[in-house]
């Protein structure tokens, strides 16, 4: 109900401010506050409503709406004395559909910082064609023989492709990421990013900005990039981040003409061994998909139990993606489960992982602290578990027949297409090969990989492994809009009158009795324990 807001300031600022319970009970006309993405439509006119008359949209002087985390709050900047700030841009004189990778240096500090925060610099009137923007550490024996001369000539190459130069591939774990729509981020007051190589961190870092331009509009020039936040006054704790979900692979599959397909990937007990004994607190996170990602869920079992859900937004918008305030221990032998819904009914085809926006992906970016020597830890389903899911075979590849591509042995209608035209010719009419792949993501083995910055300790590459066994799923049961959980009076008086009548020819009157009290001081407890949360 409309009243059930409360305003909370008048007009005379920029901002406007409400108040309104977390969850009203109002199923009719309220939805519930969660930390999931909202789209808030706001409209205001000349005069006040009557108490018994309908909003009209005629009365309306002035509205808008646009996407929220009403559940998270406001950002909060970091006001610290002798803040520094470092902009790291990218230079690209022509904007295409591509990844521009450019090499930059760490300024020169007298002393060790650390990084607490950092926000979007986007060029005005390109906000459109920048998609998301990453900082990666690069790491060598010998870093400057090997990456000043990037930095110096000032030349920025298509990511990942033949003409990068090698050196750019020792640039590898994320320590900044900001997607499309993102807020500024800042570290919470305990933790900092340490920089340098020799406090922990890099000296050299590889700049990576992903542009889309459909509409291959030309004579565009930007410089946009991340405004980088640094303070001489160290943090307790070193931070760092990590990658996980799916690896990001042409062999992520989203049939065409789904409702809702679940993506599932993992970072499986093998990786999170090598945690140190107390483990690590996680303290914030990036989802991220492309267009077809409708949900995002962060899973965590530990020892076959699943843990409270760290993460979940059941209206994720690939429009607003912005760093998330999450809390969790990860301990040594722990196993997270990334989990992608997508909504592919506007595709006709296969949706393939990759790097353009038509693509897909599965990932979360996750900061925590301490710092410790792991920068990913990822998983797919191996091919062989593909080709199962499509029913077909292939011929092996052998050096005297690899420049004919992956072709198909079986069954023998298609014997000799090429796998990429079978997926695009044949399956996407085979309904049932649809079923199949997601019983795949769901119950089939995948492959792990897990690596440090600089990729320069494999903990795992390719290593096949199953899906935990969950002896003990977690549900969460809200029972705030309970009748029987707010009123133990009436919950006893429920309970005694349906226990009280026969059942089975016998009553159970004494049973009943006996047991009321005892189930009634649960529901107590509960509600001494309930506080009824506000959102403002």
């Amino acid at each position: 109900m409309l009243w059930t807001y409360q305003i909370l300031n008048t007009f005379k600022t920029d901002k406007r401010r409400f108040r309104r319970k977390l969850e009203t009970c109002d199923l009719d006309d309220d939805i519930r506050i969660t930390n999931d993405t909202f789209r808030v439509i706001w409209a205001y006119g000349g005069r006040d409503p009557g108490e018994e008359e309908e909003v009209s949209w005629r009365d309306v002087d002035r509205a808008g709406g646009r996407l929220l985390h009403l559940y998270q709050g406001e950002v909060q900047e970091a006001r610290e004395p002798s803040m520094k700030k470092w902009v790291v841009t990218s230079n690209k004189y022509s904007i295409e559909t591509l990844y521009w990778c450019t090499m930059v240096k760490l300024p020169s500090l007298a002393q060790r910082h650390h990084m607490v925060g950092y926000r979007p610099r986007i060029q005005p009137g390109n906000e459109r064609f920048v998609h998301h923007m990453m900082l990666y550490e690069c790491h060598d024996s010998s870093p400057d023989q090997v990456f000043s001369k990037h930095v110096d000539s000032m030349l920025g190459y298509e990511c990942y492709t033949p003409n990068m130069p090698d050196d750019f591939l020792k640039c590898r774990g994320i320590v900044a990421a900001w997607g499309l729509g993102g807020e500024p981020f800042y570290f919470p007051e305990e933790a900092g990013y340490p920089l340098g190589e020799e406090h922990g961190g890099a000296t050299y870092y590889m700049f990576e900005v992903h542009y889309e331009n459909p509409g291959l509009h030309s004579n565009i020039a930007d410089n946009s990039g991340l405004e980088i936040h640094l303070t001489p006054h160290l943090r307790t704790q070193d931070s760092s981040m990590i990658t996980i979900g799916h690896d990001v692979s042409t062999l992520h599959l989203v049939p065409p003409n789904q409702p809702s397909f679940t993506t599932v990937a993992h970072c499986p007990a093998q990786c999170t061994s090598a945690l140190p004994e107390n483990g690590i607190r996680v303290f914030a996170g990036l989802p991220h998909t492309h267009l077809l990602g409708i949900k995002v869920k962060l899973r965590h079992i530990r020892n076959g139990a699943e843990l409270p859900i760290p993460f979940q937004d059941n209206y994720y918008d690939f429009n607003y993606q912005t760093m998330r305030r999450i809390e969790f221990n990860l301990l040594p032998g722990d196993h997270l489960i990334t989990e992608c819904v997508y909504d592919s009914r506007g595709r006709d085809g296969y949706t393939r992982g990759g790097m353009r926006a038509d693509d897909e992906m599965c990932m979360m970016f996750l900061h925590y602290y301490p710092a410790v020597n792991i920068a990913q830890c990822v998983s797919k389903l191996p091919l062989k578990n593909l080709l199962l899911a499509m029913g077909v075979s292939l011929w092996p590849v052998t050096p005297d027949t690899r420049h004919l591509g992956l072709r198909i042995r079986s069954p023998d209608r298609y014997q000799n297409l090429t796998l990429s035209d079978y997926m695009s010719a044949v399956l996407p009419g085979d309904l049932d090969a649809a079923k199949r792949l997601q019983e795949a993501n769901l119950h089939h083995s995948q492959v792990a990989e897990c690596f440090d910055f600089g990729k320069r300790n494999v903990i795992a590459d390719g290593l096949e492994f199953s899906s935990p066994k969950i002896h003990t799923p977690f549900y969460h049961i809200d029972e705030t809009c309970n009748p029987y959980a707010k009123d133990d009076k009436l919950f006893l008086e429920t309970f005694q009158k349906h226990l009280n009548q026969p059942l089975d020819g016998s009553t159970v009157r004494s049973r009943a009795l006996a047991a009321a009290p005892t189930v009634a001081l649960l529901f107590i407890v509960s509600l001494l324990a309930f506080s009824p949360n506000m959102c403002d």
